[in-house]
């Protein structure tokens, strides 16, 4: 069944190939289990960045089900590698990190405080694309594109201005759960040093938001959360967006000093995070149902009037259907990933899909076999889009600060 079904919906999916297999890491599962789990010296700059920090082998198993995609995805020009926290671990982050590039808190294994992981993970995604360029994912993303195709081509292409990529949200605030740098970048050291400073003599991210680099930045109020969310534990939360905004929209001062704003506009490759980078609701719940729904053919489904299996009539489920083919298509057309977040989940955001799936007991509701989660699975790893990518024009970010690059804005105490 599960050949014929994918077929099926690539026959009349408009806007979607076959992959070559050729192009594709096809070897058994437990052989890329053990490569995740090695050592692998950095050569280039070809690399995809994770971080879980007890290992690869104890992260839920839809998220291991994530990065082992992307091995089979783009396996053969990427060297995909989990770092983690584990004494003696082959991928143990200092392993990969100069200590210098890393807080005290985290050298010496006292981060605290219910984000202690995120606050790690804020820093390996930083000092990995700093020290040895590549792409940083979450293991919450589920790689949809070729990283090439997204916007490493743009950034590898010697005659682009482009050094940077990933997404921007409503225009305002450059997100990092998908982060491509070249090796060496000036803004993304600018955004590591700051970074640090404020994690200086730190352990948590309790009170960051009023460190003297960032408060004049104020709290990250959005009406995607509710309104009773506590705005200044999720702004400390966002404490490396924040860094970054910092440093975009600030320019130092003095005939060398770095001009945020203008490198910024130059070179980075800002794509849209909706539709481009995540769904058309923040949770991902209507997702969840819908892939769980066994897959049929919405262009000859029967259009009787029956009871369908779950007591719904047959229209009931014909609209159904068309419902998780449109949720189903548009993911695999009109996105590079798929963003799913799960810590959101401590700030009044009810219904996540990942906390959904890191629960055991629906560990493989994603994919189950014959089902529209079989397709969307399938596809992220067997198709290609057909569409070209083009970037966003950078927006005008209003007035800048002019400060040194660790120096606090006046008049923000």
């Amino acid at each position: 069944m599960t050949a014929t079904i994918h077929t099926t919906f690539l026959s009349s999916a408009k806007g979607l190939a076959q992959k070559p297999p050729s192009q594709l890491d096809l070897r058994p599962e437990s052989e890329i289990r053990a490569q995740l789990n090695s050592h692998i010296p950095v050569t280039s700059e070809r690399n995809v960045w994770s971080y879980w920090g007890s290992g690869f082998d104890s992260m839920p198993v839809w998220r291991q089900r994530n990065v082992i995609n992307w091995v089979r995805r783009d396996g053969k020009r990427w060297t995909v590698r989990v770092l983690d926290t584990v004494p003696g671990s082959p991928n143990h982050i200092h392993r990969f990190i100069d200590a210098a590039n890393l807080p005290a808190a985290v050298n010496e294994g006292r981060m605290k405080g219910l984000h202690a992981q995120q606050g790690i993970s804020d820093f390996v995604r930083l000092a990995t694309v700093y020290q040895h360029g590549g792409v940083y994912m979450d293991v919450g993303v589920i790689l949809i594109r070729d990283l090439d195709d997204i916007c490493w081509s743009a950034l590898e292409d010697p005659s682009s201005p482009y050094q940077v990529g990933g997404a921007l949200v409503a225009n305002i605030a450059f997100v990092s759960f998908f982060l491509a740098s070249r090796k060496g970048d000036a803004f993304i050291e600018r955004w590591l040093r700051v970074f640090l400073e404020i994690w200086r003599d730190r352990d948590s991210h309790d009170g960051s938001h009023k460190h003297p680099l960032i408060r004049h930045l104020g709290l990250m109020i959005t009406p995607a959360f509710p309104e009773t969310t506590d705005w200044e534990a999720l702004t400390d939360y966002s404490t490396a967006i924040q860094a970054c905004t910092r440093v975009r929209t600030n320019r130092e001062p003095g005939p060398h000093g770095f001009d945020g704003p203008a490198y910024f506009h130059k070179h980075f490759f800002l794509l849209p995070l909706f539709p481009e980078m995540a769904g058309p609701e923040l949770t991902g719940a209507e997702l969840v149902k819908a892939l769980l729904l066994p897959y049929t053919n919405t262009t000859t489904a029967n259009t009787n009037t029956q009871q369908g299996e779950a007591g719904a009539t047959a229209a009931e489920d014909k609209l159904a259907q068309s419902r998780a083919h449109e949720l189903v298509h548009s993911a695999l057309t009109e996105r590079s990933a798929y963003k799913f977040y799960g810590a959101f989940a401590d700030f009044g955001i009810a219904g996540l899909a990942a906390k959904h799936w890191d629960n055991p007991q629906h560990a493989n509701d994603d994919c189950l076999p014959g089902t529209w989660g079989d397709i969307f699975r399938y596809g992220t790893v067997h198709y290609q889009q057909t569409r070209t990518i083009t970037p966003l024009i950078v927006p005008d970010l209003g007035e800048a600060t002019e400060v040194g690059m660790l120096e606090a804005v006046a008049g923000t105490a």
